[in-house]
C-alpha cells in the first residue's frame, strides 16, 4: 500500500484563507451537516478506489460535488478530515453492531456474536478504508500523531457499550475492556492479511476460531475472577442494570 508524503502545496495548504472566505450560508447547521456528509462519503469512495496518497482535496471535492473552499471550511486540515472519516466509520460500525444485536443481553453467545460482527465490518468497504487511513496516515505529519489517542478512544466504545448493558463492576469492566480490545487488535491483524491479499478468509478461519476461543475464555474465566474482586470490594449491581 502506497504511503503518503508531505501534503502538496495548494492542497490543504492555505486552508485558513479559504475558510475565512467561505460564504456565510455554510454556517446553517443543516446545510453544513449535509455538506460534511457528502464530503465524508466521497472520501470513503475515493480512499477505497484510489488509496490514501491519491485521495486529494481536489478529487474528494469533485466527487462530492462541492468546492474545495467548502471542504476547507468544514475540514481545515487533512488530519481533521481523516479523523472525521474514521469517526463516521466508527459510528456506522456501532450502528451495525446494535442493529444485529437487537434486544441482546450480555452473555457468552452475545460476546462471540459481536466478534463475528467485528470481522464482518472489517471485511467491508468501511473496514478497508479505515485500514488505508491508519496505514497511509501513519506517515502523514498532520494525521499520524493524532491516530493513537483517536484509536484508543474509539476502541473503548464497544467495550463501554458492553459493560454498561452488563452492569459490570470496576474490575470486571476493566477486564472486559482489555479482553475486547486485545481481540479487536488481533482481528485487525488477520483482516490486514486479507486486505493486502496475503491470505484469504478461508485460509484464516483456524486463526479466527482460535481468537473466538480466547474471547470465550475472557467470559468463562477472566470475568468471573474479576467479578469476585468486585464482590470482595463491596460492589453491587445497580438496580437499573439488574432490571435490564
Amino acid at each position: 500500500m502506497a504511503k503518503t508524503g508531505k501534503t502538496k502545496a495548494g492542497d490543504w495548504a492555505g486552508a485558513t484563507k479559504s475558510r475565512a472566505a467561505a460564504p456565510t450560508r455554510r454556517s446553517q447547521a443543516e446545510r453544513t451537516a449535509a455538506t460534511r456528509g457528502r464530503l465524508i462519503e466521497a472520501a470513503i469512495t475515493c480512499l477505497d478506489e484510489m488509496g490514501y496518497a491519491a485521495t486529494s482535496s481536489t478529487v474528494v471535492a469533485e466527487r462530492a460535488g462541492v468546492s474545495r473552499g467548502a471542504l476547507f471550511y468544514n475540514f481545515p486540515t487533512k488530519g481533521d478530515f481523516m479523523l472525521a472519516v474514521l469517526d463516521h466509520i466508527y459510528e456506522a460500525d456501532m450502528a451495525f453492531y446494535l442493529q444485529n444485536l437487537v434486544g441482546w443481553r450480555f452473555d457468552r453467545d452475545t460476546l462471540l456474536r459481536l466478534g463475528d460482527l467485528i470481522w464482518e465490518a472489517m471485511m467491508g468497504v468501511r473496514g478497508r478504508v479505515a485500514f488505508k487511513i491508519l496505514m497511509g496516515g501513519a506517515d502523514d505529519p498532520d494525521v499520524g500523531p493524532r491516530l493513537p489517542q483517536h484509536q484508543l478512544r474509539t476502541g473503548e466504545g464497544v467495550a463501554r457499550s458492553l459493560r454498561e448493558r452488563a452492569g459490570l463492576g470496576p474490575a470486571a469492566a476493566r477486564q472486559l475492556a482489555i479482553g475486547v480490545r486485545c481481540y479487536g487488535l488481533a482481528m485487525r491483524g488477520l483482516a490486514l492479511q486479507v486486505i493486502t491479499r496475503s491470505a484469504t478468509e478461508e485460509q484464516l478461519q483456524p486463526e479466527r476460531e482460535q481468537l473466538n476461543a480466547q474471547l470465550a475464555l475472557v467470559y468463562d474465566v477472566l470475568l468471573p475472577e474479576a467479578q469476585k474482586q468486585d464482590a470482595a470490594a463491596g460492589w453491587t449491581m445497580p438496580a437499573s442494570a439488574a432490571a435490564g
